[in-house]
């Protein structure tokens, strides 16, 4: 896949659109951390803060579409409400805000082509995930939402979660204090944790405009062109080989429907037990490897760093397939997918690397140490460099 291939159908790994603008923003108690951190506006506590996070499973979401018009089974929309409840939590997790959470729920459907029982589905498994999250210790309070009909600017339908929450100032993680020395622990982002009832692919929620592209074939071009931008150039829609219901080549355990719809992982529990161990002025950071995939931790940190990755996880199927199929070089995946773990922390020592990977193994998790935190050459450019047996990216931010 041609180096520019993601932008050309409208995405964007690094956003920098988006970054200008909120730039010029106020940039809330803790410039440097994970989210964005307000004082305690509601609660009016001066040592405590508030968080508002927004987000969603985005284009994951047309998956469930495909395969739900295709087998009329409801059942496949409650993976994108897990999808987009965890891309917030995790986010969240990541400043060490462990909830209680308020959530809003916003549906924008077309009403053309998503029935009411779809939307029934939607609230009921958001109902419901709120408890399973509750009954592990991050409590989760589903308090609002809406839906709007608007097909005129909705092709099918999207859906966003917005998590509210307080925290004290001083239990925050605040991600500008990443210095080096430092060790980096990736947790693994496949498998089956000790909460999950059955074995995730690890394929996240991020990227999926491509992998949807790269790997189904052009029957969906004609039989779902609501499921794609019209503008997007011909040859970069639906131009794999495979159906669906057809195996993985890499696993055949999987067919690429179920790789491709597998329920995001949230670690929130496995953070909320890392941080009940280990005292938090000894975690640097939490990244939570989203937008940007293995590269997103450039954007944190003081500058001057290299965050140097040399001994990743091999990348579980889904992504092997995904690299073949798009043509993808080491640069590419490694900005797009989270290749392997989509949640890492940046240890202060190497005694607290190994009581986290101790931890995490111990909750069904792999997690091992990926790579240093390092002194870059330049100390006006934090860079991230990522090594994988041969080959090799960077990235400068």
């Amino acid at each position: 896949m041609a180096t520019d291939a993601y932008l050309e159908r409208g995405v964007a790994s690094r956003k920098l659109e988006v970054a200008a603008a909120v730039s010029k923003l106020d940039p809330g108690l803790y410039p440097g951390a994970f989210c964005k951190i307000l004082a305690d506006l509601l609660g009016g506590r001066a040592d405590h803060c508030g968080i508002m996070h927004n987000d969603g499973p985005g284009t994951k979401i047309l998956v469930a579409y495909i395969l739900w018009r295709k087998t009329l089974n409801l059942d496949f929309w409650r993976g994108p409400v897990r999808d987009g409840m965890v891309m917030n939590i995790d986010d969240l997790i990541c400043v060490g805000a462990l909830g209680p959470y308020f959530i809003s729920l916003s549906i924008n459907r077309n009403k053309h082509l998503i029935s009411g029982d779809v939307i029934d589905v939607i609230i009921d498994e958001t109902n419901a995930f709120c408890k399973f999250m509750t009954s592990l210790g991050i409590e989760c309070h589903y308090a609002a939402g809406d839906t709007a009909d608007v097909g005129d600017n909705t092709r099918t339908i999207n859906i966003d979660y917005t998590f509210s929450t307080a925290m004290k100032r001083s239990e925050v993680i605040d991600a500008s204090r990443i210095t080096n020395p430092g060790w980096i622990v990736g947790f693994y982002s496949a498998g089956r944790a000790k909460w999950e009832t059955e074995t995730n692919s690890g394929v996240g929620a991020n990227g999926l405009t491509s992998a949807r592209h790269d790997l189904l074939n052009k029957t969906y071009k004609t039989a779902y062109k609501e499921t794609y931008a019209p503008e997007t150039r011909a040859d970069l829609i639906y131009r794999g080989k495979y159906l669906l219901e057809d195996p993985l080549r890499m696993d055949r355990s999987w067919t690429v429907g179920q790789a491709l719809s597998s329920p995001t992982r949230t670690y929130a529990p496995l953070v909320k037990e890392i941080l009940r161990v280990i005292p938090r002025e000894k975690i640097y950071a939490f990244i939570h490897c989203s937008g940007g995939g293995q590269t997103k931790i450039g954007n944190f940190g003081r500058k001057g760093l290299k965050y140097f990755k040399n001994d990743l996880f091999p990348p579980p199927a889904i992504f092997r397939e995904l690299r073949l199929a798009g043509n993808l070089s080491l640069e590419r995946a490694c900005q797009t997918y989270n290749m392997g773990h989509r949640l890492e922390m940046v240890a202060a020592d190497m005694e607290t690397a190994e009581d986290s990977i101790k931890i995490s193994k111990s909750m069904g998790i792999d997690a091992k140490i990926v790579g240093p935190v390092l002194q870059n050459t330049n100390p006006s450019v934090t860079n991230v460099y990522i090594q994988s047996g041969d080959e090799w990216a960077s990235y400068d931010f």
